[in-house]
């Protein structure tokens, strides 16, 4: 198994779909959030998906190999923010949607 770890809306599902519709390997997802769906086996896949940091991540096997994705952090709020306001939470105020990404609850992202 090998983690694709990356801040959200970094890129980490563009690179999942062109490993998948490329070279054809499968991944999953890994989340923390009790909303979100957990395959039971995301062990058995080749890569998998995670926004969480090291110190979060289960199993904390060492020799676990890890990708990550990195994106200037300008053009993830911004990406953030569209989404909200396109997706998540149509017709919200952009302004207020990036101010939102920035200044993160509790000051952290995580």
């Amino acid at each position: 198994m090998i983690w694709i770890a990356s801040f959200p809306r970094s890129g980490n599902t563009f690179v999942r779909n062109i490993l998948h519709e490329v070279y054809g390997l499968e991944s999953s997802e890994y989340h923390r959030e009790e909303d979100y769906h957990l395959d039971a086996d995301y062990v058995s896949f080749p890569f998998v998906k995670t926004h969480l940091l090291p110190s979060q991540l289960d199993p904390s096997d060492p020799d676990i190999k890890a990708v990550y994705i990195v994106r200037d952090g300008r053009d993830t709020m911004v990406s953030i923010a569209h989404q909200r306001s396109d997706i998540v939470a149509p017709g919200t105020d952009y302004q207020e949607n990036l101010k939102a990404a920035i200044f993160a609850e509790k000051d952290s992202f995580f």
